[in-house]
């Protein structure tokens, strides 16, 4: 799973669209290793994205 989002002192949420694509990659029988692979690129988008806001 993608890290989740700190929302508060005690709070913490998960991005939707990053579950999603993991649920399809897993529905569409990609292999452990793929789905990692699918992380990687999830956490690097969300810190791209996060730096461009900034």
């Amino acid at each position: 799973m993608t890290p989740p989002v700190r929302l508060g002192e005690q709070s913490v949420a998960w991005v939707e669209s990053e579950i999603l694509a993991i649920n399809a990659a897993r529905i569409s029988g990609q292999s452990d290793e793929q789905i990692k692979q699918l992380v990687k690129k999830l956490v690097s988008d969300r810190k791209e994205l996060c730096g461009a806001a900034a």
